[in-house]
């Protein structure tokens, strides 16, 4: 293992990986980036714990792994573990040919279950035997756990599915669904309340996701991102809170993180285009209503005022052509509102 010493010298560790395994990081009250469908290699080495990242490479010096942490639900630990170099290789092989990576997902979450359970859950005793002639070492299969909203696979797959094919190879590991990088549809043969069900299954780009920011009275607002997307069945709106700045007439009137705004002064706001529209019309030190929906989907009216000397409403668009790849633009500023109101 290759690392660095807390006084930045490189720093060399001996060590052999013990085993491999499934890596289970659980959800957040609160929608957030965390690790999923990654098996992680285990160090018999415990000074390997004392660093934050590195690279694990063979006598030949080839590159094995990729030494990481994990955060945990609560943010109060983490978890340290060599993620292998196969899971960012079709994106490796792509920017080695100066190609902008364009890999494709299922959008879905899995865990590994025993095959003793999925006997239980109806698998056939011909499917048993298909899968014990798989040169594998892992007796297990994937389960889905989750469907990310307004994927492809939403509506197709559901929770609780167990995985047997994909593309007519049987599937035993969170490896066997690399397929999903490079293929636009995949034939998927699933176990579904003890029957087998022959899906096709259309994959979603994997894109930047987040394309347009808006900063009003305080709080960040922009279009569901994946962590929510991850977490939530339902997408009440296109505009979602993110962050709330302390201090902010967001955060004084009681508007929270993880919130969807559906209407503003009774107009709709489907989007954030429409969001825009609308709070450009309203005047500072004014109130207006906010109608939503918190992340456990129950209904909130609030009255917020506006305050655009201290906080202005602006907005960031990515835009390749300019400088540093953002656009920013004032949407509502004192001067523009003092002008509306005479």
């Amino acid at each position: 293992m290759i690392t660095q010493s807390s006084y930045g010298d490189p720093l060399c560790i001996n060590t052999v990986m013990t085993s491999t395994v499934p890596i289970r990081i659980n959800r957040s009250p609160y929608p957030k980036w965390r690790g999923i469908n990654d098996e992680v290699m285990i160090l018999d080495s415990p000074q390997a714990n004392d660093y934050f990242f590195g690279v694990l490479a063979d006598d030949e010096g080839r590159a094995q792994a990729l030494w990481t942490t994990y955060s945990t639900a609560d943010n109060k630990k983490t978890v340290r573990a060599a993620m292998s170099i196969q899971v960012i290789k079709p994106a490796l092989e792509l920017l080695r040919r100066d190609e902008e990576p364009r890999l494709r997902s299922l959008n879905i979450e899995v865990s590994v279950i025993s095959i003793a359970k999925a006997i239980s859950a109806g698998l056939s005793a011909k499917r048993v035997e298909a899968l014990q002639q798989t040169r594998s070492n892992r007796n297990g299969m994937l389960r889905i756990d989750g469907v990310e909203s307004l994927s492809n696979a939403s509506g197709v797959l559901e929770d609780l599915d167990i995985i047997i094919s994909i593309n007519g190879k049987p599937v035993r590991t969170i490896a066997d669904l690399d397929i999903q990088y490079s293929h636009d549809m995949l034939d998927m043969v699933v176990l579904r309340q003890k029957k087998e069900l022959t899906l096709q299954v259309k994959t979603t780009e994997c894109d930047r996701n987040t394309n347009k920011i808006i900063f009003w009275a305080g709080a960040t607002l922009q279009a569901p991102y994946k962590a929510v997307l991850q977490q939530t069945r339902k997408v009440p709106s296109g505009v979602c809170y993110s962050n709330i700045s302390n201090g902010s007439p967001a955060k004084m009137y009681g508007l929270q993180s993880a919130f969807w705004i559906t209407h503003v002064s009774g107009k709709a706001t489907p989007d954030l285009d429409t969001f825009e529209r609308v709070v450009s019309d309203c005047p500072d030190n004014t109130y207006i209503r906010v109608k939503g929906m918190s992340f456990e989907m129950v209904p909130v009216v609030l009255n917020i005022k506006m305050c655009y000397h201290y906080w202005p409403t602006t907005s960031l668009t990515r835009d390749p052509s300019s400088e540093n790849g953002w656009q920013s633009k004032i949407i509502c500023d004192p001067d523009r509102t003092s002008n509306m109101l005479e």
